[in-house]
């Protein structure tokens, strides 16, 4: 009997709020693993092409971000609408 090489796709469960959750339809999406932010942005302009040209912020593990940050499986990732304070 031959070898069966069987491959597990990994994703990532991001947590939508506001608008993204809106245009998404759900408060929760996934996308495959990817390697850091930027390949993430990209991946969410792909299957939500909606959300290319909606302001919002990344948490990474419960952190706003402002620059690339490295993702694996485990992060825990939300976008967030744009807010302000008073």
């Amino acid at each position: 009997m031959p070898d069966c090489l069987i491959l597990q796709m990994r994703y990532m469960e991001i947590i939508l709020f506001g608008q993204l959750r809106d245009l998404a339809g759900s408060n929760r999406i996934s996308v495959g693993v990817v390697t850091d932010t930027n390949d993430l942005q990209k991946e969410l302009n792909l299957k939500y092409p909606d959300f290319a040209n909606t302001k919002y912020a990344i948490a990474v593990d419960k952190k706003i971000i402002s620059k690339t940050v490295p993702l694996n499986a485990e992060s825990e990732i939300a976008l967030l609408p744009p807010f302000s304070g008073g």
